[in-house]
C-alpha cells in the first residue's frame, strides 16, 4: 500500500516538475518571439524611411524631366521618334501617378 502511495506521489511530483519546465520554456519562447517581432518592426520602419528618401530624391529630377518634356511638346517642334515615345511614356506614368 505504501509503495502505491509513494509511486502516485512520485509520478505527481514528476508531472508537476515537467509542467514547470514546460511553462518556463513557453515563457522563454514567448520572450524570444516578442524580441523578434520588435526587431522586424524596427527593420520595417528603416525600410520605409529608406524608400521615402529614395522617392523624395527622385521626385525633383523626374518633375524636371516631365516639365521639360511638356515644354518641348508644347513648343510645336517636331521631336525625334525616340523622344516622342519617351514623352508619351512619361505622360502616361504621370497620369497614372495622379489617379
Amino acid at each position: 500500500m505504501w509503495e502505491s502511495i509513494v509511486h502516485i506521489l512520485s509520478s505527481t511530483m514528476e508531472r508537476i516538475l515537467k509542467e514547470g519546465e514546460l511553462e518556463q520554456r513557453v515563457k522563454t519562447r514567448t520572450m524570444e518571439l516578442e524580441e523578434t517581432l520588435e526587431a522586424l518592426k524596427r527593420s520595417q520602419q528603416a525600410d520605409s524611411a529608406i524608400i521615402k528618401r529614395i522617392a523624395h530624391g527622385l521626385r525633383a529630377p523626374l518633375n524636371s524631366i516631365m516639365g521639360l518634356s511638356q515644354l518641348i511638346a508644347e513648343g510645336g517642334q517636331e521631336l525625334p521618334i525616340e523622344i516622342q515615345g519617351a514623352h508619351k511614356k512619361l505622360d502616361q506614368a504621370y497620369l497614372v501617378k495622379r489617379c
